[in-house]
């Protein structure tokens, strides 16, 4: 499944950011696939591809991209995602181990 959501990254313009979210099983994100348009989303070009599922230690991390807001005061664009350390490498291990972060973008993604 593909779960795909976009955001205007400026106050103003038509630049737009869209995020690709691949699921392939309960509460886990294997994949995200990042386009930008310049022109409202009439056209996309491919700019990322992040890797959500990453060995660490005896489980995995996950991340999954939530959300995305520009800021008007500052036109920062800001990453809101979830991190989560799973010992046995399982969706139940999410429960009680997410954690939101964000990343601030000045260049609008």
């Amino acid at each position: 499944m593909i779960m795909s959501s976009s955001y205007y990254t400026r106050k103003e313009g038509t630049a737009l950011l869209r995020v690709d979210q691949e699921i392939y099983r309960s509460d886990s994100v294997d994949s995200v696939q990042l386009f930008v348009s310049e022109d409202n989303g009439e056209t996309w070009t491919q700019t990322d591809k992040i890797q959500t599922t990453v060995p660490e230690g005896t489980g995995t991390r996950q991340l999954a991209f939530r959300s995305g807001v520009n800021d008007p005061n500052t036109d920062r664009f800001i990453h809101i995602y979830n991190s989560a350390y799973w010992p046995n490498d399982h969706p139940l291990d999410g429960l009680r181990r997410r954690q939101p972060h964000y990343k601030i973008s000045e260049d609008g993604g």
